[in-house]
């Protein structure tokens, strides 16, 4: 339509997405106090009050890499395809307050959660919130830290009529954010990946 090679829009892209992420470094994208948290927490978290952050892993489809050593780094079992991951967070009013560096698909959440560096900005009585997938709780619990895992069915109840309505709200930006055909096809890899499932260098 615009006789634009996909590779040119892809560099654009990309430039303009690091551009934007150092221009808005510390500004959109902050941990908020716990007296932030507090004073801003919905009646929905009545039965979490000491919710600080609620998190959630999601995963990027990428183009295949051709080193058979990145394949196997980035390949997910869950999504069944090359992916990298990430780890979400957000305030109980819907605010995001954490966002992990990239790692690739194969990385469990549990050491995507361990390395990310949230852990260490967590205090000794806050909560966590997170589905059941997380088996994070021994090392939360290290730091004076407790997971929260509201329950997904109650009787013949819907499940998300007993989960505070942010929790949708984070996994909606999830589901917009996974979906590749929202970007009209895969991301492609322009960065490297260590060999092993590790976070990609800077």
């Amino acid at each position: 339509m615009f006789a634009v090679s996909v590779s040119t829009i892809s560099r654009i892209y990309i430039t303009w997405v690091r551009f934007l992420a150092l221009t808005f470094e510390g500004s959109i994208l902050r941990w908020p106090s716990k007296g932030e948290i507090k004073s801003h927490i919905p009646s929905s978290f009545s039965k979490y009050p000491d919710t600080r952050v609620i998190i959630d892993c999601t995963e990027f489809f990428i183009e295949k890499p051709s080193s058979p050593s990145a394949q196997k780094a980035t390949w997910s079992d869950y999504k069944h395809h090359n992916t990298v991951k990430l780890l979400v967070g957000i305030t109980p009013s819907g605010a995001f307050s954490f966002i992990s560096k990239l790692w690739s698909g194969s990385t469990s959440d549990r050491r995507v959660t361990q390395e990310s560096g949230l852990i260490d900005l967590l205090e000794e009585g806050d909560h966590v919130m997170a589905d059941r997938g997380f088996t994070i709780r021994d090392l939360l619990t290290k730091r004076g830290v407790k997971l929260n895992m509201p329950p997904f069915t109650k009787g013949n109840q819907c499940w998300f009529c007993y989960i505070p309505i942010v929790i949708l709200f984070l996994f909606s930006h999830i589901y917009l954010l996974s979906k590749p055909h929202s970007l009209k096809g895969m991301w492609p890899l322009p960065f490297p990946l260590r060999e092993g499932g590790g976070e990609h260098p800077k």
